[in-house]
């Protein structure tokens, strides 16, 4: 008996040592769950008859990590000055502009390069389950990538005369939420036609900060505007956009792998250009800057259930013939599907 006495005190002394241990960790490390403990803890811990408020608090913060782990699922990605954060709940996809991360550049913070405010957020009801009988495809998501343009060399450098225009592709961003798919069976609910409707915005922030841009000599005048001390200088146009892909997907443990390409149109909603300057002065001008008001694109995507790539070549330019230089827009990201 008192052998018995002894390893039960023992353990759970052992127990009481562990437990701060056991909830820092749980803190670190939120996929942590009661689960996770060995078994011989669970037992002495439901079997023993003795309680203290320390096992009650550490029962209590594990269970609530359980739960929370069951919940939801919460990713943080940076895409060059972008941080966005996805919550995966089960039933809806939530996405935030991330406002918790340090970040080493203050213009992140105050600059909105990408035209969501800091409250904003978009929530997407997943699909429940897959209909075997109905070809669905992955058109419906939020994706998000760096783009740029380039010459008709295909080089991203400008030619002397344009190269305000330089853009830093870190900074210059393009965000998609479409919204609206529909799926045309080809073959066996495997291959089929994609169409949609979907919103993008291309954000192209240029390399010199004191650009400036000018249509009221009736063609584009670029400008180095030094004595505005400029801190940051982008270009955003807003396109309303309609797919027609072709797409196949491989069935891979309950999950598809997808790959699709085709075009996409684009009908120009609007087009401005921001400025910023080191004084905090904020200069935005909506003119038209004769970018092209239509606008189709070769698109591939890729992936994997949820998750996927992206990449696009705009087969237009990006200004109207004969008004400025001659720039196609190219683009490269990841997928969201819903």
């Amino acid at each position: 008996m008192k052998n018995i006495t002894l390893i039960l005190t023992s353990l759970m002394v052992s127990i009481a040592i562990l437990a701060p241990i056991t909830t820092v960790y749980a803190e670190i490390n939120p996929s942590i769950s009661r689960d996770t403990l060995p078994e011989e803890m669970k037992k002495v811990s439901d079997d023993s008859t003795v309680e203290t408020d320390e096992f009650s608090d550490m029962e209590q913060e594990l269970e609530e990590l359980d739960d929370d782990s069951k919940g939801s699922d919460t990713t943080k990605i940076r895409i060059g000055k972008m941080k966005i954060e996805v919550v995966d709940d089960g039933e809806d996809i939530t996405i935030n502009k991330d406002s918790d991360w340090e970040d080493d550049d203050d213009d992140w913070d105050n600059d909105n390069d990408w035209s969501w405010n800091d409250d904003d957020s978009w929530t997407f009801h997943k699909k429940k389950n897959k209909d075997k009988n109905k070809f669905e495809p992955h058109w419906a998501s939020f994706s998000m990538g760096l783009n740029n343009f380039v010459t008709v060399d295909g080089e991203t450098t400008m030619p002397e005369d344009w190269q305000l225009l330089e853009v830093n592709t870190n900074n210059s961003l393009e965000i998609n939420v479409n919204f609206a798919q529909i799926g045309v069976n080809l073959i066996k609910q495997r291959v089929g036609l994609v169409t949609g409707v979907g919103f993008r915005w291309n954000n192209y922030k240029f390399r010199n900060p004191n650009t400036k841009l000018s249509s009221e000599t009736g063609v584009l005048t670029v400008i180095n505007d030094s004595l505005y001390n400029g801190k940051m200088s982008k270009l955003t146009t807003w396109y309303l956009t309609i797919p027609l892909l072709l797409e196949i997907q491989i069935p891979s443990g309950g999950e598809d792998f997808y790959l699709s390409a085709g075009v996409e149109g684009g009908l120009k909603l609007s087009s401005y250009t921001k400025r910023k300057s080191n004084d905090k002065k904020k200069d935005k001008d909506r003119s038209d800057f004769f970018t092209t008001s239509l606008d189709y694109r070769l698109a591939a995507r890729l992936g994997y259930g949820d998750f996927g790539i992206y990449g696009a070549y705009s087969m237009m330019p990006l200004f109207e013939k004969d008004k400025a230089i001659e720039l196609y827009p190219v683009a490269v990201g990841i997928t969201f599907n819903f």
